[in-house]
């Protein structure tokens, strides 16, 4: 119930949205439409539709992503059992929840604060009003409408992402470490200077310690996959709408105030954080796969069976989940997505000088003639 009243809200939200934006259109004057307002105009209400998407996709999952995080626990507390194997990595699913939280705290004070100011200024003037559709409808009742269907919405979102990242760190932190923490522990047992020579019992470990993580890996995959390219997807798209207000204040006929600032700055803190939250789990498997095949690489052995477990589990197969479209997610691939926010925020601001000073040309006309009459 809990979850289809957050559906729900932001179903709503979607709706007005879109209802506003299009009547917004109806009542501006025909003028050129340029990218940067297609993306003013879409905004919020790609914004909202994808929260009612990941909370929609969450929901129907929330049954197997829970499955999953369960059969990590009981992996890891067998593999600490059977092998005493110390775990300080574990800090970062501490450190993790709190960012989370402490942003979380962030955009819903942001967020809460910013409202309530202008709902008392709204209140001094309780007539205003604006024309939806031609009925009228009173702003103060609309600021409450975008508050509850909209911002209360987004932290849902928030957490839905972060349960997913904090399931990802703790595959990366337990299960899929195991096979390398393995082959550490042999080492370290070895007299010093000795290179130390595994024996059958060690790779057999090993691999069955990388067998189950790659069953796991592609589990996740499966039934994680299409959550991961939505909400990774819907933050880059959240990320470019809200950068892309801050070239509002540009525009004399557009207001922009502090709240508005603040508001924004908020927003953006949540969609980097939703991000993260994933994409450091997910570069964090892709390590783990290159720093185990140095480390397969550096062992002395029998001969056959390390290199059958080098060429089966490591070469070949990888733990990292791969996303539709794009593959494993590396640093490479997060610089490269910064790279492209950045070219077209700064597309979007020459657009908008070059669109002031068509501006500011047709006016120097009509005021010199002013002027000589």
């Amino acid at each position: 119930m809990r979850a289809a009243f957050w559906i729900f809200l932001a179903v709503v939200s979607v709706v007005f949205e879109l209802m506003t934006k299009i009547n917004a259109i109806i009542q501006t004057p025909n003028r050129d439409i340029e990218v940067w307002n297609l993306v003013q105009y879409s905004q919020y209400w790609i914004k909202t539709i994808a929260v009612v998407l990941i909370l929609t996709v969450f929901y129907r999952k929330s049954s197997t992503i829970v499955s999953l995080m369960d059969q990590l626990n009981v992996s890891q507390s067998h593999y600490a059992d059977d092998n005493k194997i110390h775990r300080p990595e574990g800090l970062k699913e501490y450190y993790k929840t709190g960012c989370l939280l402490m942003v979380l705290a962030i955009y819903t004070c942001t967020m809460t604060t910013t409202k309530v100011l202008s709902l008392i200024s709204l209140a001094s003037d309780a007539t205003a009003s604006i024309k939806l559709f031609g009925i009228e409808a009173n702003i103060f009742g609309k600021e409450v409408v975008k508050y509850v269907t909209r911002d209360c919405t987004e932290p849902i979102r928030l957490l839905c992402s972060g349960y997913i990242g904090l399931l990802l760190c703790r595959f990366s932190t337990g299960l899929a470490v195991e096979s390398r923490k393995l082959l550490q522990q042999h080492a370290s047992n070895c007299p010093a200077g000795h290179l130390g020579v595994l024996t059958r019992t060690d790779i057999c470990s090993a691999w069955k310690a990388r067998e189950a993580a790659l069953i796991m890996s592609r589990t996740i995959q499966e039934e994680c996959g299409s959550l991961l390219l939505g909400i990774l997807l819907a933050d880059v798209l959240c990320l470019n709408a809200s950068f892309a207000n801050f070239l509002s204040p540009i525009l004399p006929q557009v207001p922009y105030q502090a709240e508005d600032y603040a508001r924004n700055c908020a927003q953006i803190i949540l969609y980097f954080m939703s991000a993260y939250t994933l994409t450091s789990g997910l570069i964090r498997l892709d390590d783990i796969d290159a720093q185990g095949h140095e480390k397969l690489q550096k062992k002395e052995d029998l001969g056959l069976p390390l290199f059958m477990l080098e060429s089966s589990c490591f070469q070949t197969r990888a733990v990292a989940p791969c996303i539709a479209g794009c593959g494993p997610v590396t640093r490479v691939t997060v610089f490269s997505v910064l790279g492209i926010l950045v070219t077209f925020f700064c597309f979007m601001m020459d657009q908008v000088g070059r669109g002031q000073e068509k501006n500011d040309r047709s006016i120097l006309p009509s005021y010199n003639s002013s002027c000589s009459t």
